[in-house]
């Protein structure tokens, strides 16, 4: 007489013609822990195709048609139509469940103030508030413009560049639109927001010869701080002089 370690059952015979055998019970016992690696171990690999996508898979029971449960779902359900009697079952299930469900609550996140004068501002995406975007900044950016001619001061700019390549001018002003153009090296945007003067945005010490593609990807970046600016204005002074009505 044998017992099985997993289930406890007896085997009194043994003979494969007239009982249960013991070896075969102990493998696939249903309490047995390793029974799953081993019907997988002596399975034999079965192949298909989908009836859905046409996809080769391997089949784990020989019911199964499709190989995942979306290509099933697809094929049942394809020209499905609930009856009347259901849709009101599945609205009055859902109903329920909207009503046990407890409301949550409204949050209202509050707007961010003006990064410039503190006011409110009409959406949150914006920086500034409607007077400070249409007055204040326009004004700003008129007196940052650069006002002196870069051949005045040919030992600070490299003119070199600008003979190869020319000023920049958009097609329907002479087309040369791989040209160079005048960048600030502290950005006007950047010197808005710091509450710098004007003026130094407006000095030859933060102008720079570069091409305007580079200008374009450059956008609102600075490529130097405001005390190293009035460090190269020092410079400036020193090497080629004061300017011209500073």
């Amino acid at each position: 007489m044998k017992c099985c370690p997993w289930c406890g059952i007896k085997f009194e015979v043994i003979n494969r013609k007239t009982g249960r055998q013991f070896g075969g019970h102990i493998v696939t016992c249903s309490k047995n822990p390793n029974r799953t690696a081993i019907y997988l171990a002596h399975k034999p690999k079965i192949f298909r195709l989908c009836e859905y996508c046409d996809k080769k898979f391997q089949v784990q029971y020989f019911t199964h048609r499709f190989c995942s449960q979306s290509c099933s779902a697809k094929t049942v359900q394809k020209g499905h139509i609930h009856s009347v009697e259901t849709k009101a079952k599945i609205r009055n299930t859902l109903k329920i469940k909207h009503a046990l469900k407890p409301p949550k609550p409204k949050v209202t996140k509050p707007r961010k103030s003006c990064i410039i004068c503190g006011a409110e501002k009409p959406s949150r995406k914006k920086y500034y508030c409607t007077n400070c975007r249409t007055e204040i900044l326009p004004a700003y950016q008129i007196a940052s413009r650069f006002i002196f001619n870069v051949y005045d001061y040919p030992t600070w700019f490299d003119l070199d560049l600008l003979k190869k390549y020319g000023w920049y001018q958009p097609v329907n002003r002479g087309n040369n639109l791989k040209g160079v153009s005048r960048d600030h090296r502290l950005s006007v945007i950047q010197g808005f927001h710091q509450g710098i003067e004007p003026q130094l945005l407006a000095h030859p010490a933060n102008c720079r010869l570069i091409l305007h593609s580079e200008n374009q990807r450059k956008r609102q970046k600075s490529s130097l701080t405001l005390e190293e600016l009035k460090q190269d204005i020092l410079k400036f002074e020193q090497e080629v002089g004061a300017r011209p009505g500073s």
